[in-house]
């Protein structure tokens, strides 16, 4: 997801706030930090947000460390960063930037709500016109196909019964006091949620044909997101199975929702009003409600545009070979000029 949005010089990228998930928050802050270094946008500062869900301790949380691996990056290995984080938390910097914005903020959200819900409640008692300045908030969380469900509800290595949850997506049960408000207060204060739930992430199915066309783009990023879909786990295989020549089918998440926000021509919406369900033995349940505020768009993928929403990813990461041909091609100018600053890129993209 960042690595697609990052390789878009146009987007005013304005920061990163990674939280405990998928892994340790001290581990998917050094993600965020690697992918900022493997794609040259070190221009875009990371702000660590919250090391718990709501109500939780570290003890008690279930991270989905055995889907994502010890690092957050499964089997990949990237270079340890050379950056740094920057002291200020991810809700501090979330409501600050929206409370002195001069234009309106998207949001996108492909993690637990924790930080985002934060910053919400926060600019709801404190700075309620910020809210407007929100025009949207894109989110890959929730799952309305019980069929689809896959939040791990204990720790096991026995896989059917780590993923025994069948109502729940993982994001919306890592923190579900923190996805409840997410859309409460969206449906209260009118903000539009692009939905990417499991619904639509588990029909965008990767395999080695994308992991090999991927490679071929022949940059360093795009060979690193192939190497992603190639590192399949015993989970994916037995959940999604293989293609007719036998490779492995993984599901693509969180690009799912930062290639709706850059080509939105691929994908049906339906509005609807929804509610996640924040306590008892249906916490993290998404549900669909009849009546209430139809602020959120479900997004969904017409099969056959399937193969437009995988060649939309390799188009945006031929972006990288462009931009880093471009960079070095500054980069000499500016040593034969003796100039002493890079000047920004433009001219035309390559077809």
């Amino acid at each position: 997801m960042l690595a697609q949005l990052y390789s878009r010089h146009e987007l005013n990228i304005i920061g990163v706030i990674p939280s405990a998930g998928n892994s340790t928050l001290k581990n998917t802050v050094r993600n965020a930090l690697q992918i900022g270094e493997l794609t040259d946008r070190t221009d875009v500062k990371v702000y660590p947000g919250a090391s718990v869900p709501i109500g939780q301790t570290e003890n008690e949380m279930e991270n989905a460390a055995g889907a994502h691996g010890l690092t957050g990056f499964g089997k990949v290995k990237l270079p340890e960063p050379s950056l740094k984080a920057e002291e200020i938390n991810g809700v501090e910097f979330a409501v600050e930037a929206l409370k002195c914005a001069e234009e309106a903020i998207t949001i996108i959200s492909t993690g637990g709500l924790t930080d985002l819900y934060h910053t919400l409640e926060r600019l709801q008692k404190e700075d309620s016109e910020a809210l407007r300045r929100i025009s949207a908030i894109f989110m890959m969380g929730g799952v309305f196909d019980e069929k689809q469900a896959n939040a791990p509800v204990a720790r096991t290595e026995d896989l059917a019964a780590a993923f025994a949850n069948q109502y729940a997506e993982f994001n919306a049960i890592f923190d579900p006091i923190a996805t409840a408000g997410v859309f409460q207060i969206a449906s209260d204060a009118g903000i539009t949620i692009v939905l990417a739930s499991l619904d639509i992430t588990h029909s965008a199915l990767s395999h080695q044909e994308h992991a090999v066309a991927l490679r071929s783009v022949g940059n360093r990023v795009a060979s690193t997101m192939a190497d992603f879909i190639e590192d399949v786990g015993p989970w994916d295989i037995e959940r999604f199975g293989r293609d007719v020549d036998g490779n492995p089918m993984v599901p693509v998440h969180d690009a799912t929702t930062s290639t709706a926000l850059l080509h939105p021509e691929l994908f049906h919406g339906e509005r609807a009003s929804v509610r996640t369900i924040a306590e008892g033995a249906q916490r993290g349940k998404t549900e669909i409600m009849e009546a209430g505020s139809s602020n959120v768009i479900i997004l969904s993928l017409p099969r056959d545009r399937l193969n437009g929403f995988h060649a939309a990813f390799q188009d945006d990461m031929h972006r990288y070979g462009y931009l880093q041909h471009a960079i070095d091609e500054k980069k000499r100018d500016t040593a034969l000029d003796s100039r002493s600053t890079i000047e920004p890129l433009d001219g035309p993209e390559p077809e």
